[in-house]
């Protein structure tokens, strides 16, 4: 089975409020990018890489990836390329760091994604992570699409939301962050309509 790059809008809140363009793995190898918009009408700027390739659902190897990203993502000059988001819980900087290799040193993406999810105690987890990301990948800038709590209550996560944005906010080489996810009992109330304590967290924190 090989791979389809489709690209996909997505809405995110994070530094400066631009939105961001997000691509999936599918069935087939293509690529589609020609005339997509933010849903504003403004053109994309950005093009974000394979979403988790380090995981179970959406699993592709460094060099496959590479080989697609070289010959579909190359061309398209007109986009600011975002690599392929790796999450912080399986192989580490391992898959990122064979996927640089693969590119043989063409310099092909702007921007490193990665995604962190953790405990709500954990702050120095997701401070330890994303600083090696940053050191490893230096000079380009680290973006991180998705950092998110897997446990704590509401009044919890706001805490934590609030410190990671301090962090995140504050730290040179992190170009932006979102967290995820916008839904009830995230961002949203458990209800769905409104903000929560975390979202009104992230909201009033975020830089």
């Amino acid at each position: 089975m090989g791979i389809r790059l489709q690209l996909k809008v997505r809405r995110k809140h994070h530094r400066s409020g631009v939105r961001a363009n997000a691509l999936r793995c599918e069935s087939r190898t293509s690529i589609h990018l020609g005339g997509r918009h933010d849903g504003s009408g403004a053109q994309c700027r950005y093009v974000l890489g394979f979403n988790e390739p380090d995981g179970q659902q959406n699993s592709i190897g460094p060099s496959q990836a590479a080989t697609l990203w070289i010959q579909y993502m190359n061309p398209r000059t007109s986009y600011k390329k975002v690599s392929p988001a790796v999450q912080s819980t399986s192989s580490g900087l391992a898959w990122p760091t064979q996927f640089f290799n693969a590119c043989a040193g063409i310099r092909t993406v702007d921007y490193v994604a990665v995604h962190w999810n953790g405990s709500v105690s954990d702050i120095a987890g997701l401070q330890t992570f994303v600083n090696q990301v940053v050191s490893q990948f230096s000079p380009r800038p680290v973006w991180v699409n998705e950092h998110g709590f897997t446990d704590g209550t509401d009044g919890h996560k706001a805490t934590a939301i609030a410190l990671a944005n301090r962090y995140l906010g504050g730290n040179s080489g992190v170009f932006r962050y979102a967290y995820f996810s916008c839904a009830p009992n995230g961002l949203l109330s458990s209800s769905g309509v409104g903000q929560s304590s975390a979202g009104r967290a992230y909201c009033t924190t975020a830089a």
